[in-house]
Formats: C-alpha cells, sequence, structure tokens
C-alpha cells in the first residue's frame, strides 16, 4: 500500500485523530460530507489548545488529508489486484485566528467531503474502536500498532503468525539500519497498547516474529468510533 499526496502526508498523534475523527462522523451519519463546525468545536474534539499555531497545524493535516490518495497493489499466484482511492473530493474550511479570538460562530460552510469511492470503502471496511483509547497514545507508533490490533482482531477465526519481514514494511517507511532496535521499540508500543488500552488482546512472541490468537474487540466504549 502506498499513500501520496501533493499537500504532503497527514503525520503525527493530531493527524491520526483528525482522518479518525472525520471518518467516525461519516459512518455514523453514512453521508460522505463531514460537517466541521468552527475550529474551536475541533479544538476540543483533538483536546488541543486553541492558539494560533494549533489552528495552522490542525488546518494542514486536513488538507494533507484532503490531497490524500491511496494505492494498494497484491499479486498472489499471478493474479494480480490493484485499488486506487482518492480520499477526499471537496473541502471548505474558513477557520481563522480571530475566530478563536472573539469566540463567535464561523460564518462560513466549513466541510470536508469524503470522495464516494473512499465513502464505499469506509462503510464496508471500517472497524469499531475505542476512540477515548486512541486518542490517550501521544506516540504515533503506539496509535498504529492499536489501530493495527482492532483491525487484525476484528474478523480472526484462527491464529495468525507473522514475521518481523512482513511485519516491518506495514509500520516503516524505510528499511532499518538496527532492525533489533525498531523491534524492541515496536515490542515496547506494543506492550503499552495491551497493558493499557487493548487488554483483551491475546499476542505472543515467537522465534521469528508475533502470533496473534482470536480476542475479544477493541470496543470499551459505549459510543464507538471508527477506523479504516
Amino acid at each position: 500500500m502506498t499513500l501520496t499526496s501533493a499537500s504532503g502526508i497527514p503525520f503525527g498523534h493530531n493527524g491520526r485523530m483528525c482522518l479518525a475523527l472525520a471518518v467516525t462522523d461519516a459512518v455514523r451519519s453514512k453521508t460522505p460530507r463531514v460537517e466541521m463546525g468552527s475550529v474551536s468545536e475541533w479544538m476540543r474534539r483533538l483536546e488541543v489548545g486553541a492558539d494560533g499555531r494549533s489552528i495552522d497545524h490542525v488546518r494542514d493535516q486536513f488538507r494533507r488529508i484532503h490531497g490524500l490518495y491511496i494505492n494498494w497493489n497484491s499479486k498472489k499466484q499471478g493474479k494480480e489486484k490493484s485499488l486506487n482511492l482518492p480520499v477526499s473530493s471537496h473541502m471548505e474550511l474558513w477557520w481563522t485566528r480571530k475566530e478563536i479570538e472573539a469566540s463567535v460562530p464561523t460564518l462560513f460552510d466549513n466541510y470536508l467531503m469524503f470522495h464516494h469511492d473512499f465513502m464505499g470503502y469506509l462503510l464496508k471496511h471500517s472497524v469499531p474502536a475505542d476512540l477515548s483509547v486512541y486518542s490517550k497514545y501521544q506516540a504515533p507508533g503506539a496509535q498504529d500498532i492499536y489501530a493495527w490490533l482492532a483491525w487484525k482482531m476484528n474478523n480472526l477465526e484462527k491464529p495468525l503468525e507473522l514475521s518481523w519481514d512482513a511485519l516491518e514494511p506495514q509500520f516503516s517507511d524505510r528499511p532499518q539500519a538496527n532492525p533489533r532496535e525498531w523491534r524492541k521499540r515496536w515490542l515496547t508500543n506494543l506492550l503499552e497498547v495491551i497493558t493499557d488500552g487493548y487488554p483483551g488482546a491475546v499476542v505472543k512472541g515467537t522465534d521469528t516474529g508475533i502470533c496473534l490468537y482470536p480476542s475479544a474487540r477493541a470496543i470499551k466504549s459505549r459510543s464507538p468510533g471508527f477506523l479504516v
């Protein structure tokens, strides 16, 4: 799978949370148009201090999400399958610093419109997860592992063994100069996720990687969010 964007790839804790919250709104409402409202509302949802620098950062993350393309290719036994998904078709954001300073509602229509193909993918493939857990991880690596476990465990029916060679490309965009150190950090993040956020996940180490076992879904909240 490859992600591309003319505006840059969404990154960090806030980039992941912006996408997760927008996806949740779309799946719950079953409409591709996500009403963004005022910047102060989004700052509260993201639990971010509402200052000029934070506004610029969050707006930049949505700009990156809007420009995002997902390409997925699979080759197996002579068969090839490919999927190209533009994430968003339209966006309007009229967020300004004055809105925060004056504490008044926005006078403009702010929204993000998911592309119809991506929306179809969300309705079919997004998985329920506890966003209160997902949001508490400040380390993006821990967020990624929680999202990955929520997806893997959603329909896992039998043990799945995964090698380090299979895991590393899923969590890193480049070959590691020190694979042993990378694996140590990854396992530290995995332990944090299982201990503090997903104790029902059954994962065991192997000589060459890890093994996942059928587990309870990653849901504690009565109002689950959705991850893709």
